[in-house]
């Protein structure tokens, strides 16, 4: 039994070193460019352990970015949990700003920058766009529980309205890091965050914002 114990840690081990050698590989080199023989060199390891591990780059794909998938809700909670211990002495102002900031500093996490990789290449391959729908869902269910946590006032407000506030922290903040890749620019970071900062403050205090939702489903439906 100690001997299957020891074997299987190691395999997890090596399996390990293989995730964080693919996760290297997507960011310096892009998904197109990753193979398992760049990820076997990257991490140092040899291309039959690679092959004993993951028989096809696919089944490499699917279970990197499960790891990575896990890691960032790994360093998401623990961010959260900190912010949650300062929030309790901040006014509620500067409890939406800094909860924020956690998660622009999460999407600047070498975890989200590979992930932002593996989703712009799927968008021409089906196989990817596949698997990273369930690692998004994941993360979107994980991401619901953590805002209820962080803002427990928020718990008020229906789940319609607690989405359509998430929904724009994360297109805005999204969106503003991926322009950062090609045109980073210190001066429009700073403006777009504290206009995202200051559209859900007012959101966070507006009665009616389910009715601002009610009035645009309707004249989208027209």
């Amino acid at each position: 039994m100690k001997n299957n114990n020891k074997q299987a840690l190691k395999s997890s081990n090596t399996k390990e070193v293989f995730f964080k050698a693919a996760m290297e590989c997507y960011v310096k080199l892009g998904y197109a460019l990753t193979t398992t023989t760049t990820v076997a060199e990257k991490a140092k390891l040899s291309r039959g352990a690679m092959v004993h591990h993951f028989p096809s780059k696919k089944v490499l794909v699917k279970e990197s970015i499960d790891f990575i998938n896990k890691k960032r809700i790994e360093q998401f909670k623990s961010d959260i949990n900190k912010f949650t211990k300062q929030a309790e002495k901040s006014e509620q102002g500067n409890q939406v700003s800094d909860g924020l900031d956690v998660y622009f500093n999460l999407l600047h996490s070498k975890y989200s920058v590979a992930y932002f990789e593996l989703r712009m290449a799927a968008r021409t391959d089906r196989y990817l766009a596949d698997i990273l729908l369930d690692a998004d869902t994941e993360f979107e269910s994980v991401w619901m529980d953590l805002i209820k946590l962080a803002f427990p006032e928020w718990n008020d407000k229906n789940i319609t309205s607690l989405q359509f506030i998430t929904d724009v922290v994360q297109v805005m903040l999204e969106g503003l890091t991926l322009v950062n890749f090609t045109t980073d620019s210190e001066r429009r970071t700073k403006l777009v965050l504290l206009y995202a900062k200051a559209c859900v403050r007012e959101m966070f205090v507006k009665d009616d914002i389910d009715e601002v939702i009610k009035k645009y489903q309707l004249t989208k439906n027209k």
